[in-house]
């Protein structure tokens, strides 16, 4: 009898991991914001660290496209128009120093929507330098010190 039970055991355990791992490929992608900026007018200093982490994905695939909105309503691509996008580590987190705004966007982009360079393709991801509206795939956090 101690034979059989062991083998149910084994054959339940192996079950729960194969369910989890089941469960892990499925989950939506998110991304969460983790240290959020204090609020400030911007300007040409890199003086503000905004990081989170991701979950759902597959790090080495995803990049994070930041967005701050100025005193103004505009939304500037952080940190640089010529460097828009932030890495995600293999621990799943991401960090990025970036001009101070009033609050701030996060989007979670998949690598291979990226645009190819000179691509004419509508179908494919470019960030924009500045944005009049709010991203329109976001996370906004609530900024400390408004």
């Amino acid at each position: 009898m101690n034979g059989l039970l062991a083998k149910i055991l084994r054959l339940f355990a192996v079950s729960v991991v194969v369910l989890a791992l089941s469960s892990v490929a499925h989950a939506e992608p998110q991304i969460h914001v983790t240290v959020v900026p204090k609020a400030g007018v911007g300007g040409e200093a890199l003086n503000a660290f905004i990081e989170g982490t991701v979950s759902g994905v597959k790090p080495a695939d995803y990049w994070v496209v930041i967005y701050s909105q100025s005193d103004r309503g505009v939304w500037y691509l952080q940190p640089f128009e010529n460097s828009p996008y932030t890495t995600v580590q293999d621990d799943r987190h991401w960090r990025a120093r970036i001009h101070s705004g009033m609050v701030y966007a996060a989007l979670l982009v998949k690598k291979d929507s990226v645009c190819k360079v000179n691509a004419t393709d509508n179908d494919c991801f470019k960030p924009l330098t500045q944005v009049g509206a709010r991203p329109s795939v976001r996370i906004e956090v609530e900024v400390p010190g408004q």
